[in-house]
């Protein structure tokens, strides 16, 4: 946010009350439409957008502690694989992100950390990009769920299984042209 939009620590603080929001609290100020627009549909998807995924909590325990992500293109139509949904289309959505789990192992929707496309050596933690696969209906278009990557037999998360929204940033401090 600090790069895309030239906020510095005090305008994110001042924002969302943290200099460094985690998964949860951006994910709550989508919802809210604190500084966001909720994406809802697949179609609307574009570069620069926040996929938040939320934490989970059971009896009292964390169980996750949510992701983000930022789409670095539209979600774009791939081919069904498994899991499949139906009455749902899926759809591969770029991503960079920093984490300690491979977006899965393909030729085609690669993970960054991979040397040599995941033929060859260690993945290695930290930033990269990747891909995620995301499931709308097949009608409207309206999101369904996700998986962690674009590999057959991932497993497939819900709204109500695991909480995701997705979010775009709009213009949260006046410009010199409002003034």
């Amino acid at each position: 946010m600090k790069t895309q939009s030239g906020y510095s620590s005090g305008d994110i603080a001042q924002l969302w009350g943290s200099t460094s929001p985690d998964s949860n609290l951006y994910y709550n100020h989508i919802l809210a439409g604190n500084h966001f627009t909720q994406v809802t549909n697949i179609a609307d998807i574009a570069a620069g957008d926040i996929m938040v995924i939320d934490e989970v909590w059971e009896n009292g325990v964390r169980k996750y502690s949510g992701h983000t992500v930022i789409a670095t293109g539209p979600a774009e139509p791939i081919t069904a694989m498994n899991p499949v949904y139906s009455g749902t289309l899926q759809y591969a959505l770029p991503i960079a992100d920093a984490t300690s789990s491979v977006h899965g192992c393909s030729s085609f929707y690669e993970d960054s950390r991979w040397p040599d496309g995941c033929t060859t050596g260690t993945f290695t933690a930290g930033p990269g990009t990747a891909f995620m696969r995301l499931y709308a209906d097949a009608t409207t278009g309206a999101l369904e769920g996700y998986t962690w990557s674009v590999t057959s037999g991932g497993t497939y998360y819900s709204p109500s299984k695991r909480p995701y929204a997705i979010g775009r940033l709009t213009s949260c401090f006046p410009t010199p042209d409002d003034v």
